[in-house]
Parts: structure tokens; C-alpha cells; sequence
């Protein structure tokens, strides 16, 4: 029904889910009709300082967010968890897209103070995506807009060659004219927001009270972060600090294109866990905050579902359901019963199966055919 919706009427599908289990069985069964669907996984919101990350995540999300705001049709595949995560605003994403063509004239440096702004991070060789190394008049970069790391050689200050290369055998694949690099984080700091970040921290740490134990511990915090904001140190746990930076105004859903319509799959069990998780999240918010371990706004740094939800309802909405019942969040209009049942199993007897489909076709049926992978179809 999906497949079908969405070759019919076209534009952007967001299809929501209750769980990343679901999420990526869906994103499996979309795969199957021939589509190509993003799959928006969840990323960790975590109050302490986390050293285990993924950077898988972080950039199968970044590229999500990417095709979300560069393509007109699509289908998103997500739970809504996965997007209540805060983004830097459409207009602050254009302008921190990174173009380079041969011949261009540019400064090394600046050139890879501009990648750390875009939240990449600097090593000594380019490994996995979200890296920048830059060696003599070499600069190495990989984009989560590509498959693999690019390679651009400068003559003096001229840009002589752009190439795609192998990470492990550091050969080169394809030679290029020119290269788009996207940021690598979903939010990063401009010298704006770095200015507005410090003077919210310093206003809330006048307001500690430095005369219990857990003041002290709290004030001794926020001279962590700040020491850190103030001598350009990297936070990979930037979104934590996301409500102090006047540009993250937005979420995936404002960087829609043209038409989208939202489904969701099984909407009650959906809301439910959606009411787990914010219970869940504002109870670890009070446990840090008691022990001093966060900074006052940092419960901002996910959207409150309802909040989500209200954005949601703004767009035509599908809901699927296994029983008609009242769903919460969403005013429903229409209830449309569809049926299902299992085919027979043919046992290999193509014949059989040919003589069916004819008759589902002259009855008005479209008939698709699911088959387990490309080969096996062209040999039938």
C-alpha cells in the first residue's frame, strides 16, 4: 500500500513507526518493491559524557537529513524518537556547504577550519567518515555524501585534482571536477553561536546557589563547559547545548520539500512508547541535575513529542492500525478497512501461478510479485 501510495501521488513519504525494530524491518519491505528508503535511526541522547558513540549513526542520519532537504521525493523511514533530535536551521545548513572545483584558489588552512566548523574532526588519516587529515598540499576529507573519502592535491594554492580513494589500499577510484561536502554533525557551532552559548551559560551560573554541596558541584560544571566553549575545545556532545544556540530552531520535518504526506504504522503503540521514553528521559534529567552533572537547559535538547506529534498533524496523515479504534494526538476523518489473506503456496508450479494472476487481473487486481532476489527473477 506504501509502495503503491507513493508511485501514485509521488512527494516526500514520512513513515513513523513505535520501534527501531520495525523501523528497519519496514525500511527491509520497502527495499523488496524496488524502492529506496532512508532509514533514520535513532541516535543516543545521553546527559553524561559519552565516549562510545556512533559515528555510523551520526552520519546514516546526516545523510538523511541531506536527501530530506534536497530531494523532492522520497520515503523516510523512522520512529519518533528518531526525530526529536534538534537541527541548525535550513538557511545555516545551505551556507555551511562546502564546494570546491578544479581550479578553484584556497587557503589550506582556513579550508580545514572550515571542515571543523562543519563538525568534522581533524586526525592524522582519513579512516571513516566525519574526518579531515591534511598532509603538505593534501587535503583528505570523507563526506557522509560519498562512498568513499576524497582526495583534493593543491599546486601552490590552486586546487590541481579531485579524486575519490580507497581507505584501505589509499589508491585512487574515480577523478573528479568537482565536490560538494555536507557538515558531518546534525549541529555545530558557529562563532555566533559559540558568542551566544557562552553568555546563556555565564547568566545561569550567576543564579547557583554556592552555599549547599550540590550548588558547588553544579557551579563547578559549568566552569567545565565553559573553560571548554572558551579555548575552542571539540564537544562531539554538542547537541546537549543545542537550546543555547539561537540558529537550532528546526527538526528533519522543516526540511521538507514541496508535498509530503506522514504515515504512521500502528499510531497507539507509537504514542505510547513515545510517553515511555519522555518519562523515562525526564527522570534521568532530574537524577543529573541533582548531582550537578548538567547544565539547566539541557533538557532542550530533544522536542517534546506532543510537540512533534502537533507538527505531524500539520501534513495529510495515513494511519495504519490493526483495530479500528480511537487514536490519541490525531483527529481521524475517514476509516478505510483493507483486507489481506495468504496466497497459496505454488511449490515451484510457475503454471499454476501464471492461470491466478490472470484471473486477479481480469477482476481489476494489480498483481505484484515479490521475488527473493534479482537473479532467481530473471531466470523465471
Amino acid at each position: 500500500m506504501i509502495h503503491g501510495y507513493y508511485h501514485d501521488q509521488g512527494g516526500t513519504i514520512v513513515l513513523i513507526t513505535h520501534s527501531e525494530s520495525e523501523a528497519r524491518k519496514l525500511t527491509e519491505d520497502l527495499r523488496a518493491y524496488g524502492n529506496d528508503p532512508w532509514y533514520l535511526p535513532s541516535k543516543e541522547m545521553v546527559f553524561f559524557k559519552s565516549y562510545a558513540h556512533s559515528n555510523q549513526i551520526m552520519q546514516d542520519r546526516i545523510r538523511v537529513i541531506h536527501n530530506v532537504y534536497t530531494q523532492s521525493h522520497g520515503i523516510v523511514v523512522a520512529t519518533l524518537e528518531s526525530l526529536l533530535a534538534p537541527l541548525v536551521d535550513k538557511e545555516v545548513w545551505h551556507s555551511y556547504i562546502l564546494s570546491l572545483k578544479v581550479g578553484d584558489v584556497v587557503d589550506l588552512e582556513k579550508l580545514g577550519e572550515q571542515l571543523y566548523d562543519m563538525g568534522f574532526e581533524r586526525s592524522d588519516m582519513v579512516e571513516t567518515e566525519g574526518q579531515f587529515a591534511i598532509r603538505g598540499g593534501i587535503l583528505d576529507v570523507f563526506s557522509a555524501r560519498f562512498e568513499h573519502p576524497i582526495r583534493i592535491e593543491l599546486f601552490d594554492d590552486e586546487v590541481d585534482s579531485i579524486r575519490s580513494f580507497s581507505v584501505s589500499t589509499q589508491k585512487s577510484i574515480d577523478k573528479l571536477d568537482q565536490v560538494e561536502m555536507i557538515p558531518a554533525k546534525e549541529v555545530f557551532l558557529t562563532q555566533e553561536g559559540r558568542t551566544a552559548l557562552i553568555e546563556g551559560l555565564k547568566k545561569e551560573r550567576k543564579g547557583i546557589d554556592t552555599s549547599t554541596d550540590n550548588g558547588v558541584i553544579l557551579d563547578r560544571h559549568y566552569d567545565h563547559v565553559l573553560h571548554g566553549f572558551e579555548n575552542n575545545l571539540h564537544f562531539d556532545d554538542l547537541y546537549k547545548y543545542a537550546a543555547y544556540l539561537p540558529y537550532v530552531q528546526a527538526n528533519l520535518i522543516d526540511y521538507l520539500l514541496d508535498k509530503a504526506t506522514v504515515m504512521i504504522h500502528e499510531p497507539n503503540r507509537m504514542i505510547e512508547k513515545s510517553a515511555y521514553f519522555l518519562q523515562d528521559y525526564q527522570e534521568k534529567y532530574r537524577i543529573f541535575l541533582e548531582k550537578g552533572e548538567v547544565v539547566k537547559r539541557q533538557y532542550d535538547m530533544v522536542i517534546e513529542p506532543e510537540k512533534m506529534l502537533s507538527k505531524l498533524s500539520s501534513f495529510p496523515t495515513v494511519l495504519f492500525s490493526q483495530l479500528r479504534q480511537d487514536i490519541e494526538s490525531f483527529k481521524v476523518e475517514e476509516f478505510i478497512p483493507y483486507h489481506s489473506k495468504e496466497v497459496q503456496s505454488y511449490h515451484g508450479k510457475l503454471e499454476d501461478f501464471i492461470v491466478d494472476a490472470g484471473k486477479w487481473k481480469r477482476r481489476g487486481y494489480k498483481v505484484l510479485v515479490a521475488i527473493g532476489n534479482e537473479e532467481r527473477g530473471r531466470q523465471n
